[in-house]
């Protein structure tokens, strides 16, 4: 059974806490290179198909970098030990 999506490369972190509103969960995924738009458009149907009923549900995406990618950004060579 596969665990998570081949889109993903790999998944890298999961974090559940309860807060005052009710329970924030975060995921962190490493997506495949050049599937970045296919992996939002799963993740998008992905919560609509299984939370769209949930009253009060809300999602947000966020995109992150690793270092070596950021510092890449702006310019800059990340070091060997990175």
């Amino acid at each position: 059974m596969q665990r998570f999506s081949p889109i993903l490369q790999r998944k890298c972190a999961v974090g559940v806490r309860a807060t005052k509103d009710g329970v924030k969960i975060i995921s962190i995924g490493e997506v495949v290179k050049g599937k970045y738009e296919e992996a939002l458009l799963q993740l998008a149907k992905g919560q609509q198909e299984f939370f769209a009923d949930i009253e009060g549900y809300s999602y947000e995406v966020e995109t992150l970098m690793d270092a070596t990618e950021a510092m890449s950004v702006v310019g800059l060579e990340a070091p060997e030990n990175m």
